[in-house]
C-alpha cells in the first residue's frame, strides 16, 4: 500500500510535471505568449515602461528622484502649477551664487487638487525625507469643488496610494511582463485602435516639464464656474497637509500660484474672498508664511495655457521666486 507521504515525493509528481510541460497545447500556448510578450517589445516604444502599481511612469519617476537624493532642504508641492512652474535646479543656483547651499525638490502632483496631493505628498514624499521647508504653491482651481473631473482623477489617484503592500508587489512582479503590465493600453488598443500611455515628463529633481507649445485657452476655465469652499473637503486637505507638516517641526512658505490674466479674470468676486479666508486660516498657523508675490507673475506671452508657463518661462519664473526668497531672508 502507498505510504500517504508519497504524493509528496518528487518522483512522484515528475511524471505528471514532464506529461504537462510536453503537452502539444501546453507547448503551443507558451509558444504563443512568448511570441506575444517579445511582439510587444518590439512594438512599443522603448521610452514606454509598464507603471505597475503607481498611477503613472511619471510619478514613480519622481519618487524615484527622491529616493536617490541624500537630503532635500526645501521641498516644493501643489499641483502641476507646481511641478512645472517652478525648477527646484534654478533656485538652488541663485541661493549658490549668494554663497547659500540649498537642494531643492518639486513634489507637485501634476492633476491632483488638494485632496489628493495631501494624501500623495505625505505618503509618497514626506515620508522619504524630511526637509527643513515645505513651499506649498495653491490657487483657486487647486481648490475647486466643481470640477468634478479633477475629483474623480484625484480620488483614482488616491486609490493607488491606498494600494495595499501585497498587492503592490504583486502586480509589480507581474508587471515585469509586458503583456501583463501594459493590459490597460492593449484593451484601450482594440477599442480605439489608439496607444493611449501617459508619458513620464520628469527632468530633474522632481521637476516636470510640458514644453513649449501653447495649447489655447482652457475652455473648461470658462464652462465650469470655480467654487472655493473655505470649509469645503478640498480646503480641510489643505489645512490638514499644512497642520501634519508643521507638527514635524517643518516650516511652511505658501505661494499664491499664478495664472494669466483670462484664468484670472473667470474667477469671480466672490470666489476670490473665499480664497482669501483660505489663506488667512493657513496663515494663523505659527511658522506658516504666505507670501505676496503676485508682482512676479509673468506676461501672459510666457504662458503655454492658462496656468503653465514654457520652457524658458519657468527658468526664469524660479529664478524671479528664488531671489524673491531670498530676500525675504527665509532660510536662515
Amino acid at each position: 500500500m502507498m505510504s500517504r507521504l508519497s504524493i509528496f515525493n518528487f518522483d512522484t509528481l515528475q511524471a505528471p510535471v514532464k506529461s504537462l510541460l510536453l503537452n502539444p497545447v501546453v507547448v503551443f500556448t507558451i509558444a504563443i505568449l512568448l511570441t506575444i510578450e517579445l511582439g510587444l517589445r518590439f512594438i512599443i516604444p522603448s521610452n514606454h515602461v509598464p507603471t505597475g502599481s503607481w498611477y503613472n511612469a511619471e510619478l514613480r519617476d519622481q519618487v524615484d528622484q527622491l529616493k536617490s537624493m541624500s537630503h532635500v532642504d526645501l521641498m516644493i508641492t501643489g499641483s502641476s502649477i507646481a511641478a512645472v512652474n517652478l525648477r527646484p535646479s534654478e533656485i538652488d543656483s541663485v541661493y549658490q551664487k549668494n554663497n547659500i547651499a540649498l537642494k531643492s525638490f518639486n513634489a507637485g502632483i501634476r492633476g491632483c487638487n488638494y485632496t489628493c496631493i495631501n494624501i500623495g505628498f505625505q505618503k509618497l514624499f514626506l515620508s522619504q525625507k524630511e526637509p527643513r521647508y515645505v513651499l506649498i504653491v495653491v490657487t483657486p482651481t487647486d481648490l475647486n469643488e466643481s470640477n468634478k473631473f479633477v475629483i474623480n482623477r484625484s480620488n483614482n489617484f488616491i486609490k493607488s496610494f491606498s494600494t495595499k503592500i501585497y498587492v503592490k508587489t504583486i502586480v509589480n512582479t507581474l508587471s515585469h511582463s509586458w503583456l501583463f503590465g501594459f493590459r490597460s493600453e492593449i484593451r484601450e488598443y482594440f477599442k480605439s485602435r489608439e496607444w493611449i500611455y501617459e508619458e513620464s515628463k520628469i527632468t530633474k529633481q522632481g521637476h516636470i516639464q510640458l514644453g513649449d507649445k501653447r495649447e489655447g485657452e482652457n475652455r473648461s476655465l470658462r464652462k465650469n464656474i470655480i467654487t472655493v469652499d473655505p470649509s469645503g473637503p478640498i480646503s480641510n486637505s489643505l489645512y490638514e497637509l499644512t497642520t501634519s507638516i508643521l507638527s514635524q517641526n517643518i516650516k511652511v512658505i505658501v505661494l499664491p500660484g499664478l495664472m494669466n490674466s483670462n484664468a484670472h479674470s473667470v474667477i469671480n468676486e466672490s470666489t476670490w474672498n473665499n480664497f482669501s479666508i483660505v489663506l488667512d486660516n493657513l496663515a494663523n498657523n505659527k511658522d506658516v508664511t504666505i507670501l505676496n508675490a503676485n508682482h512676479l507673475i509673468p506676461s501672459d506671452e510666457n504662458f503655454i495655457d492658462p496656468v503653465h508657463l514654457s520652457n524658458k518661462s519657468s527658468v526664469n519664473y524660479s529664478q524671479t521666486v528664488a531671489e524673491f526668497l531670498f530676500e525675504q531672508d527665509l532660510f536662515k
